[in-house]
């Protein structure tokens, strides 16, 4: 027998690994802005002491589109990371979000689509976020 050569192939969860994807790409920009000695400053929006956003955004080296990824990032760092799947219900918004909203769709930069509850990544979405990932650290460098 073969195996097809879809992406959701033998089970495979492609939303949950693509959206853990970003979770890595959120902790690769952590890593760096720890070993380059950005402050950690409290977040102006999230009030966490180790937000990217609020970390990066007042350097002022950054375009739209970079700040607006990291925040979306740190949102999706919350929504995939700390046992939601990509799915956010009361408790997850209990803490002040940047970009998403409880019971509010909206597009993300990336294309991706937020219901209101639940998000879904495809690989499309997540080379688009190594993309302003590595254009953020060169911005930075």
């Amino acid at each position: 027998m073969t195996v097809p050569h879809d992406i959701g192939a033998l089970g495979f969860d492609a939303p949950l690994w693509i959206g853990l994807g970003t979770v890595g790409l959120w902790s690769a920009l952590d890593a760096y802005t720890d070993r380059s000695s950005f402050p950690k400053t409290k977040c102006l929006t999230c009030h966490r002491r180790g937000c990217l956003w609020g970390r990066l955004s007042p350097t002022g080296k950054l375009d739209a589109s970079q700040t607006l990824a990291l925040a979306e990032l740190e949102d999706m760092r919350h929504l995939f990371a700390h046992n939601y799947a990509g799915q956010a219900d009361a408790m997850y918004f209990r803490r002040a979000r940047h970009i998403l909203s409880s019971g509010v769709p909206m597009k993300l930069s990336s294309g991706a689509t937020f219901d209101g509850t639940s998000l879904s990544l495809n690989p499309m979405h997540l080379r688009y976020y190594a993309e302003r990932s590595q254009s953020t650290v060169q911005a930075l460098s």
